[in-house]
């Protein structure tokens, strides 16, 4: 966390000390005399808008203006925890907020689950994919060995779209490379076909999510099967295995 923190500190601080001392209304009673001041306000904002970026629990501001207080009057000695347990309490912190976003991710995800496969057309498999058939194609169904060209939209179960090949092109992939609840549905679909998919964690990127998507997220994608191709080096792509 210091890191980034360090990485990204030069550019707030630079928008803060400017638009914050020019607006003397905002922020309450706290006035900017100067540069420094500026700079002690922006660094205290940025602390607090990361954590809140980490969804971590609210923090006591009060005992972390303590603590600030008496490591910069006193010293690292005076410091009633060492650097190491602080450290740890921080990651311990980080482990338990992952946790309770592990959680509530797959207790939401749970119950949109239980509401779809009671909606038209959702078919449950035995593995927990859910699918819905838009489009019936007529062509050959791949095999696990096959290599397929599609298009693809990957959604959140808010509605938020993560990713889209609809405004770039379509994808060849491999379907031993992608993830689980597309190898099961993908060798169901004959080419042509156009289903969405409503896929848990298990039969996606699992607990710990991956790049772009929250831990125990489940996802919605809209699957377009254009064609079975030769095999050739397969893109990069958000939906492979994690």
């Amino acid at each position: 966390m210091i890191t980034r923190l360090l990485s990204f500190s030069i550019p707030v601080l630079i928008i803060l000390s400017q638009s914050a001392c020019s607006d003397s209304q905002k922020g309450g009673s706290v006035e900017l005399k100067n540069f420094e001041d500026s700079v002690a306000y922006a660094l205290g904002y940025y602390i607090a808008y990361n954590n809140d970026e980490q969804d971590w629990d609210p923090v006591n501001a009060d005992m972390m203006a303590k603590a600030m207080k008496i490591f910069y009057a006193e010293g690292d000695s005076a410091m009633k925890i060492s650097r190491e347990t602080a450290i740890g309490i921080l990651n311990e912190n980080g482990r338990r907020t992952l946790d309770k976003v592990r959680e509530d991710n797959a207790a939401k995800g749970d119950a949109f689950l239980e509401k779809n496969s009671t909606a038209e057309g959702v078919v449950t498999t035995e593995s927990g994919l859910q699918y819905k058939i838009i489009q019936e194609g007529t062509g050959a169904i791949p095999k696990p060995e096959d290599k397929i060209r599609f298009h693809y939209t990957g959604k959140f179960i808010d509605g938020e779209v993560f990713q889209s090949s609809r405004d770039r092109g379509p994808v060849e992939l491999e379907i031993e490379n992608l993830i689980r609840g597309w190898k099961e549905a993908l060798v169901l679909m004959p080419v042509g076909s156009k289903w969405e998919l409503y896929i848990p964690p298990k039969l996606a990127y699992g607990a710990n999510g991956n790049e772009g998507i929250p831990p125990a997220s489940t996802l919605i994608f809209e699957l377009e099967l254009l064609d079975i191709v030769p095999k050739e080096n397969s893109e990069n792509e958000i939906i492979t295995n994690p």
